[in-house]
């Protein structure tokens, strides 16, 4: 799948380039991330974070879009790291242009796990991934680094899905 441990993310557009945008950047790059096109906004926030990312990765290829639109033409990955589609914030920062010829999706936003994004990618085919999961492991991590203790992932996606109703 799109979302396999083996899996190579091809060109990716992200659109976002804030702190949750900053930690999927440098994700991307452990990914083997080759090509990355960035739209932000604050067109400065986008350049700062594409040189960041070149210089941990000088063989990453950073391009600053002028929009989303110019950020998706001819990507596979499509990112969402804006709060666009949160619960509060009706919409989708990606433009269903960049849908066709995309592989897949991830939606940082995980309040609802069905973003607008997520539910178009869904029907355009594309493999999809779900803010939930940022979620889910950053609390996995952040129950660990308190604790020193492993979390039993399983049972606690059973007992998040009993006791909230949520679909995972």
């Amino acid at each position: 799948t799109a979302f396999g441990h083996d899996a190579v993310p091809g060109r990716v557009a992200m659109i976002g380039a804030g702190g949750v945008g900053k930690a999927v950047a440098f994700g991307l790059i452990e990914l083997g991330c080759r090509h990355l096109n960035l739209f932000d906004r604050d067109e400065a926030r986008a350049k700062g974070l594409a040189t960041a990312v070149s210089q941990a990765a000088p063989d990453l290829i950073v391009e600053v879009a002028s929009s989303a639109d110019d950020a998706v033409e001819g990507a596979d990955g499509l990112i969402n790291c804006t709060p666009l589609g949160m619960v509060g914030y009706a919409g989708s920062a990606v433009p269903e242009s960049g849908l066709t010829g995309a592989r897949w999706a991830f939606d940082a936003v995980y309040t609802p796990v069905n973003t607008e994004f997520l539910l178009a990618a869904k029907a355009a085919g594309l493999s999809i991934m779900s803010g939930y999961e940022l979620f889910f492991f950053q609390g996995v991590d952040a129950f660990h680094l308190f604790t020193g203790q492993d979390v039993d992932q399983a049972a606690l996606r059973l007992a998040l899905k009993q006791g909230e109703g949520v679909s995972v």
